[in-house]
């Protein structure tokens, strides 16, 4: 029986991965550190990967043969010191980076709220050829001024070998100079659906919203023009080792040669008996073995289960600290500025004279959402919601002066919002695992139905607000 490679996913409420696990010749021990024997979560990984189980209690297994550790560690340094040394660890209790070691917990390594339901196997990771067409190059691609992780090196493969720019307005010219690069084929995401199995890398151009990590949440390279970190709903998922920003074209290279995929070994090599995979029936039974005698009493489960309710309340407590500092205070500082720029410099005078008759009617409110929704513009407008909320505030201001009516902010909303989320609809397409065909179809007819939409709701809003004020 040959080893098989399995991927973990966390499990509700937890952090980090998903993981995937290969064994080999050297590493390939599941260590147990979980108290009471081989944990079910262990038992299963190598049983799947046809791997020993070892319970780290009783037993010690130098660092170069552990393939992953399996611990229940609620927030101490336990947490950190496998993945500390590099060794992939999976906790079974819903816990992220916490501890004394948490900044070596990353999602790279680690992953947590992990039971059996979590494990499954990984498709095919073998490194693959490049087509005979052409020679496919490896490029690295660093992160540029003020930008945020990398460096990555991406290495096209036969299956993985589109670009995608995802960025309004045709194919980016870092997905073009990536694309030129490598020999691969540079997509727009926006007109041509393409299945994520086939994407080598994702150039995206989000100022901080989701758009930022709904690649890197499944795996994909990601590529941000905008210099933006870990930053919205999926920061978590915003690493080093999977995402750049600050990207231009002066910041990729080719790779060296160390970065080419390792030469697959012949079918002729010997295989050392000792270190022969073993089946699902035996791996069964040595769990079963190690583990009799030792089933955990009743002290031991309350222990347990009060431990995981501690946790969960801690997790949700450090998440909701985590988005307020990380998104709702940068944005908060970013209005003050805005406001203090316009009172400073003088320009609330101008915009009051040139912006308020139009703001100030409905059919000027209707053209407002009309360009905004225009199908070529509405994607270019969208990204990171900027230029709403530079208008919003503007539009805010002048209403607080006095200068435009109250009864308008209901549709200046809706007017200035025309194309909210024309930047995402590939991407949230693609998250909703839709057809190629589907997002090829999809992404023209909701920009088009936005022109009907966006005005027909200034219009609504605009009757909706009457008397509202008085």
């Amino acid at each position: 029986m040959a080893y098989k490679a399995v991927t973990i996913k966390a499990g509700k409420g937890g952090f980090g991965g998903p993981l995937t696990l290969v064994p080999t010749a050297t590493r390939n021990k599941v260590v147990s550190i979980t108290g009471g024997g081989i944990h079910p979560v262990a038992a299963k990984i190598a049983e799947m990967t046809g791997c020993e189980a070892v319970d780290g209690f009783s037993t010690g297994v130098p660092d170069n043969e552990i393939m992953v550790a399996i611990v229940d560690c609620g927030g101490t340094a336990r947490c950190g010191v496998y993945p500390k040394k590099r060794i992939f660890t999976v906790n079974v209790l819903p816990v992220g980076q916490t501890g004394p070691l948490a900044k070596f917990i990353t999602e790279d390594i680690y992953v947590s709220a992990v039971n059996e339901s979590c494990i499954s196997y990984a498709e095919e990771v073998a490194v693959e050829e490049a087509p005979s067409g052409g020679e496919m190059k490896s490029v690295t691609i660093k992160a540029g001024k003020g930008g945020f992780g990398g460096p990555l090196t991406l290495v096209p493969t036969a299956t993985r070998n589109k670009v995608v720019s995802i960025t309004g307005g045709g194919i980016h010219p870092v997905a073009a100079k990536i694309a030129e690069m490598t020999g691969c084929e540079a997509v727009d995401g926006f007109s041509t659906g393409v299945p994520d199995n086939e994407i080598m890398v994702a150039i995206v151009d989000c100022g901080g919203t989701a758009r930022c990590g709904v690649y890197p949440k499944k795996r994909i390279f990601t590529v941000n023009v905008l210099p933006v970190g870990q930053t919205g709903p999926l920061a978590k998922f915003i690493t080093p080792d999977i995402y750049v920003s600050a990207v231009d074209e002066s910041c990729i290279s080719y790779a060296d040669a160390s970065a080419a995929p390792a030469p697959k070994p012949s079918a002729g090599t010997p295989t050392n008996p000792a270190t022969a995979p073993k089946t699902k029936a035996q791996a069964k039974e040595e769990i079963a073995k190690m583990n009799e005698g030792k089933e955990k009493n009743l002290a031991t489960r309350i222990g347990i289960a009060i431990g995981g309710i501690v946790n969960k309340f801690y997790a949700a407590g450090r998440e909701t600290i985590d988005i307020t500092v990380k998104t709702i205070l940068p944005f908060m500082a970013f209005v003050s500025m805005i406001l203090g720029i316009i009172s400073a410099s003088g320009a609330g005078d101008v915009i009051a004279n040139t912006i308020s008759p139009i703001a100030s009617t409905l059919p000027g409110m209707v053209a407002v959402s009309f360009i905004c929704a225009i199908p070529f513009i509405s994607p270019v407008l969208g990204p990171g919601a900027v230029i709403a909320q530079v208008v919003g505030t503007l539009l805010g201001v002048q209403i607080g002066m006095g200068n435009i009516p109250p009864q308008y902010a209901l549709p200046a909303l809706f007017a200035i919002d025309a194309q909210v989320g024309c930047d995402f609809i590939p991407v949230g397409m693609s998250l909703g695992e839709a057809e190629p065909e589907t997002i090829e179809l999809g992404v023209p007819a909701i920009l088009y139905s936005r022109l009907i939409t966006g005005p027909v709701a200034v219009v609504i809003a605009y009757f909706f607000s009457i008397g509202l004020y008085s």
